[in-house]
């Protein structure tokens, strides 16, 4: 146990013994008590046991409890173990929402619940509606745009032999044609952190971080694909190739947050019930006193000025 909570347990221990030293004392004095004031004795001793039941659950919840951020990103169809819980949740889908601003309104995760590879139940995860399953709670941590997917991207086509280009929004996977000439462009593929493995000889992602964007971009000419090239924003279009008919350029793209990596949060409060029926049993305790001794210290007033 480190240190500081192995003190902040100690402390506890002893505010609790303290208490029910009092609580004990003010139990042997209400037993003495006769009339009305007997409820506002009551109503102070079930205050002092509130907070022996709130450090109770604050113990319970610093030993026993648990927060944790999940390992990784998950796009739909992955899966997170829980063995706190003793289960699984598979991403079915992961979203962010926006306003007509363009600020975000919603994180939301729909998954399925799985224990032993069977389908328990399905669960909306938003950020004020966590999945509670098996005493473990799962929260809406993070959303990432997809590292793979893109709504659209904004090509700049150059033909050979032109001076100036042609701008183009080119929607993930659909055939776009290059307005004024017998050009077309398909976006096929998206990276958002492009790498070259050198052993396999093929393009791969390296992080899910939106840190070296590159799109694959298949070019047509008068109805026949001629060719493909990968196009990056961080660098200039290619120079010097002659296997497609024009010049590319990244100029720009827009994030696909319909199809987002989503991030839980892990979470285990065993000590939260004891918690709140302390606070609960605090504010009873509370209003007992407050209302029956403030009459009463009003009366002894009245008695003593007649």
């Amino acid at each position: 146990m480190p240190l500081a909570k192995l003190l902040l347990t100690v402390a506890s221990l002893a505010l609790a013994a303290w208490v029910a030293a009092c609580t004990w004392s003010r139990i042997v004095r209400a037993a003495r008590v006769r009339g009305p004031g007997r409820v506002a004795k009551i109503g102070s001793l079930v205050t002092h046991v509130s907070i022996i039941v709130v450090i109770a659950g604050g113990l319970w919840m610093s030993v026993a409890g648990l927060r944790r951020a999940a390992p990784a990103y998950l796009a739909a169809g992955g899966e997170l173990e829980v063995p706190e819980g003793g289960f699984s949740v598979r991403v079915d889908e992961a979203w962010t929402e926006f306003a007509d601003s363009g600020m975000p309104v919603e994180y939301a995760s729909l998954v399925t619940v799985l224990e032993d590879g069977r389908e328990v139940r399905k669960h909306r995860i938003e950020v004020n509606q966590p999945l509670l399953h098996n005493g473990v709670g799962l929260y809406q941590l993070e959303m990432l745009p997809s590292a793979t997917t893109v709504e659209d991207a904004v090509l700049e086509v150059v033909p050979m032999g032109a001076s100036q280009g042609v701008r183009v929004r080119a929607p993930f996977g659909q055939e776009v044609r290059v307005a004024g000439t017998a050009l077309s462009v398909k976006v096929l593929a998206f990276y958002s952190d492009f790498t070259y493995d050198i052993e396999r000889r093929t393009a791969a992602l390296k992080s899910i971080r939106h840190e070296n964007p590159a799109v694959l971009v298949q070019v047509g000419e008068a109805g026949e694909v001629v060719g493909e090239r990968w196009v990056f924003a961080a660098f200039p279009g290619h120079e010097g190739d002659t296997t497609l008919p024009c010049r590319l350029f990244l100029a720009d793209y827009t994030p696909d947050y319909r199809h987002g990596l989503t991030r839980f949060e892990i979470s285990r409060q065993p000590g939260a019930p004891l918690l709140y029926a302390g606070f609960v049993a605090m504010s009873v305790g509370l209003a007992l006193v407050f209302w029956f001794r403030v009459p009463l210290a009003g009366a002894r007033g009245r008695k003593s000025e007649a």
